[in-house]
């Protein structure tokens, strides 16, 4: 019996050390375990967040994209007013060519229209002339009009005054004649 005692105390210790070193493992097991999640829940997070920013930038970028489509429209619609305005000018250029083209034969008449100025200029002199002549008339008559109104007024005078003349000449014959007889 000793040898079955000595056998399960071997068996025993061996089973104990087995159990301890067993549970020693499975407790640094279980904290690998807790590690290992609390890694693999960190970078579970990190992907997470790192979806959530990849999204934001792929949508910003997709605004940009949309925004930059947007502008580009613009763009060739400017480019296509500034080609319509461009013709625009080409063609009003060609038009002041034409234009300028035509001056020469407008030299010609307005070298024509400066001779009838200067015509135009000696005539009016000439009526400058004629209207001092005028003026000189009109101040003449002028002149006349006051001498005849002044006469007009001598006359008059004259004339007030004979009738006082024949007034006083008539006195005598009005205090012989006091019922008016004879006339007044």
């Amino acid at each position: 019996m000793t040898d079955t005692r000595a056998l399960i105390e071997v068996l025993h210790r061996t089973v104990t050390d087995v159990d301890a070193q067993m549970t020693e493992e499975n407790r640094i097991g279980i904290r690998i375990a807790g590690r290992t999640q609390w890694i693999i829940r960190a970078v579970f997070l990190i992907l997470i967040v790192a979806s959530v920013i990849n999204l934001y930038l792929i949508q910003d970028l997709a605004r940009g994209m949309l925004s930059m489509t947007a502008s580009m429209e613009s763009m060739y619609d400017n480019f296509s007013r500034v080609s319509k305005d461009m013709r625009a000018i080409t063609a009003a250029v060609v038009t002041m060519n034409e234009r300028v083209r035509s001056l020469p034969p407008m030299r010609e008449d307005l070298v024509l229209i400066n001779r009838d100025m200067v015509g135009i200029g000696q005539d009016m002199r000439t009526m400058d002339g004629d209207m001092a002549g005028m003026d000189q008339h009109v101040a003449n008559i002028t002149n006349g009009v006051n001498e005849m109104a002044w006469r007009f007024d001598q006359l008059i005078l004259t004339t007030q005054g004979m009738g006082h003349t024949v007034n006083q000449m008539s006195q005598p014959v009005r205090t012989l004649d006091p019922l008016g007889i004879m006339g007044r």
